[in-house]
């Protein structure tokens, strides 16, 4: 075609038509939420409560999607290299390419201990959850660990979380504790950095912390000055 018939139809605004709202965790609940699945005595598809409280944490820990978490076999895990690492394969992976992803050395402790007996070639967290709805998943544990799914923003949006939104929170997280965005887009897989903005949630905390961190250019006035007429 010599011309693009949709040239002239107005883009759409994702923040007027956003259709859902994730909102990400604190380091807080989602220390609460893996310490509530370890104590879960609840099954969902499959997957015990401690099935789900490394899940939760392998998640946290790589930022990997549900697919690709539902992939890794017991040979996706390579202990001995430095630093030890998940390998996610091209076919699993969203981008198409193949990833090695770190693990932090708490994690690393945890699923070593966790694979003892896994069958290899198998898939490491077996069962069909990852067919069903994790949202209603996830909820399970959300609910003993006293977090609400739905909260607000201050603009009144109405935020939702899900299973996806460990991702978020994870990337989230890596902004809120100096990562840059480079980094951060590595560890997600994206294949550019606007895909990972939309992840990496800022609060206004955050914000104002960035502000004040700015030098100041101009003194600030004494408290006792007297003010000029």
């Amino acid at each position: 075609m010599n011309r693009n018939p949709l040239a002239m139809v107005a883009k759409l605004s994702v923040a007027v038509d956003q259709r859902h709202a994730r909102r990400a965790l604190t380091a807080d609940e989602a220390g609460r939420l893996i310490d509530a699945a370890s104590r879960s005595g609840t099954e969902y598809r499959g997957l015990t409560g401690c099935d789900r409280h490394h899940l939760y944490l392998l998640a946290l820990a790589t930022a990997f999607r549900r697919e690709a978490l539902a992939s890794l076999t017991p040979e996706a895990f390579d202990f001995d290299a430095i630093p030890p690492v998940v390998i996610l394969s091209a076919a699993a992976n969203k981008n198409g390419k193949r990833q090695r992803q770190p693990l932090p050395d708490g994690v690393v402790d945890a699923m070593r201990g966790y694979l003892i007996g896994k069958p290899k070639g198998k898939p490491v967290f077996a069962g069909t959850w990852s067919k069903g709805n994790t949202a209603d998943m996830i909820r399970l544990d959300m609910v003993d660990a006293d977090i609400p799914p739905t909260t607000t923003d201050p603009d009144g949006t109405e935020l939702h979380f899900d299973f996806h939104g460990l991702r978020h929170s994870v990337l989230t997280l890596l902004g809120q504790h100096g990562a840059d965005l480079r980094t951060i887009q590595e560890i997600a897989g994206h294949g550019s950095p606007i895909m990972t903005a939309r992840y990496a949630h800022k609060t206004e905390t955050n914000l104002a912390a960035a502000m004040n961190a700015v030098p100041r250019f101009a003194p600030i006035a004494a408290a006792s000055e007297s003010p000029r007429v």
